[in-house]
C-alpha cells in the first residue's frame, strides 16, 4: 500500500494528476487501510518513519495578476500541504523502507566538457563544486525509497550525463575541471546550487513549484541563462563585476528596473555597462505565478534586487523585497553536511 501512495505523490509532482485528484486517491487508500486495520487488528512490525519532504510553495501577493492567479497559487499550496499531512498520518508512512544510495560518475578518458541534466522531483538538494581530479559527479541521495537513475554516455566528444531522483535529501559535488552546459529541472524541491567554483557557460532552469537558490561563478566571461519559472521561487546571485541583460515575457515595466540601475529598451532591460563590460550574464525569463529575485552588488556599490512579482504600485509604496543573503550557501544543516556528500 505504501508504494501506491508514493506513486500517487510522484504523479502529482509530475503533473499527471491534479493535486485534488491525488488527495482523493490517498484518502481512498487511507479509508481502505482503516477498514483492513479494523478487521486485522494492530499487529505489524515497526519500520522507518517516512517523512515526506516539505514542498515550499510561497503564498505570493500578486495584485497585478488578479484574484484568479492568487487563488490558484494559494489553493495549490494548501492542497499539497493537506496531502502531506494525510500521508504522514497514514499507516503506509510507518512502513516505507527508506535507503541511502551513493552517486558516482567517473570522468571519461580525454573528456573536458559535459552536458549535464539534473532532474529532481522533491525533497532537498545541494550541489556545489568538488576537488580537482575528482569524479564527474559524486555524492549521496538519502532517505529515499527508490534508487536514483543515472544515464551516462559520450557524444560528440562530450560527456552526456543525466541524474534523476524522486524524493529524499541529496548532496552532490561536481568536478571543477570540466566545462558544463547544465539543465536543472526542479519539480518541487528545496534546491541550492553553488556554481561559484564551476565552469558553467550555458544554464537552463525549469522550476515548476520549488524553491531554488543559485550562485553563479566568474570562470566564464559570458553566461547565457534560459529560466522557466512556473509557480515557485528563484533567487539568483550574480558576481558583482558582471553586467546584466534581462529579457522577460510580459511587461518589464512592472519590474520597475530603472530604480536598480537598469534601462529598458524594447522590452529588454540592460545594465548601463552591458555593451562595454566583457563579462556579463544574459537571462531570458519566462514565468507565471512565481517569484524571481536577483541579488547583485555592482562594482559601483549599487545593490540590485529585481523582484519578478512586485507591481509598480508595490514598488512606489516602498514594499520591501525579500532578502536572500549568502548564508543560504553556508547553512549546512539546512541541506547536507559535507560529511554526507
Amino acid at each position: 500500500m505504501s508504494r501506491e501512495k508514493i506513486k500517487i505523490l510522484e504523479m502529482v509532482q509530475e503533473g499527471r494528476l491534479t493535486p485534488e485528484e491525488g488527495l482523493k486517491l490517498i484518502n481512498a487508500l487511507q479509508d481502505s487501510e482503516s477498514r483492513e486495520s479494523g478487521r486485522g487488528g494492530s499487529s505489524g512490525a515497526a519500520g522507518n518513519r517516512f517523512d515526506v519532504p516539505n514542498i515550499k510553495l510561497p503564498k505570493i501577493n500578486l495584485e497585478n495578476l488578479g484574484e484568479v492567479a492568487v487563488e490558484f497559487q494559494n489553493s495549490l499550496v494548501d492542497t499539497f500541504r493537506r496531502t502531506q499531512r494525510q500521508y504522514k498520518r497514514s499507516k503506509a508512512a510507518r512502513y516505507t523502507e527508506l535507503k541511502d544510495f551513493p552517486v558516482k560518475v567517473e570522468v571519461p578518458d580525454g573528456i573536458k566538457r559535459c552536458n549535464l541534466t539534473l532532474d529532481i522531483r522533491a525533497g532537498r538538494v545541494k550541489v556545489k563544486g568538488g576537488d580537482s581530479g575528482s569524479p564527474l559527479i559524486q555524492g549521496k541521495v538519502k532517505n529515499t525509497p527508490t534508487e536514483p537513475v543515472i544515464i551516462s554516455d559520450v557524444k560528440g566528444g562530450k560527456a552526456d550525463v543525466t541524474l534523476k531522483h524522486s524524493i529524499g535529501r541529496s548532496g552532490l559535488k561536481l568536478n571543477p575541471d570540466i566545462a558544463y552546459v547544465a539543465s536543472l529541472h526542479n519539480a518541487a524541491a528545496d534546491a541550492h546550487f553553488d556554481l561559484s567554483s564551476l565552469d558553467v557557460k550555458d544554464l537552463e532552469i525549469d522550476n515548476q513549484a520549488g524553491n531554488m537558490v543559485l550562485q553563479l561563478g566568474r570562470r566564464e566571461d559570458r553566461v547565457e541563462m534560459d529560466v522557466r519559472n512556473n509557480a515557485g521561487s528563484i533567487t539568483l546571485h550574480i558576481p558583482e563585476d558582471y553586467a546584466l541583460r534581462l529579457e522577460a515575457t510580459g511587461s518589464l515595466s512592472k519590474l520597475n528596473l530603472e530604480k536598480y540601475g537598469m534601462e529598458l529598451h524594447d522590452g529588454v532591460a540592460e545594465s548601463s555597462d552591458w555593451d562595454d563590460n566583457p563579462r556579463g550574464v544574459s537571462i531570458h525569463l519566462s514565468q507565471n505565478v512565481a517569484a524571481f529575485l536577483i541579488e547583485w552588488k555592482r562594482r559601483d556599490g549599487i545593490d540590485l534586487r529585481a523582484n519578478g512579482h512586485r507591481s509598480e504600485a508595490e514598488a512606489d509604496l516602498g514594499v520591501p523585497v525579500p532578502d536572500a543573503d549568502d548564508d543560504d550557501f553556508e547553512d549546512e544543516d539546512e541541506i547536507l553536511a559535507d560529511d554526507d556528500i
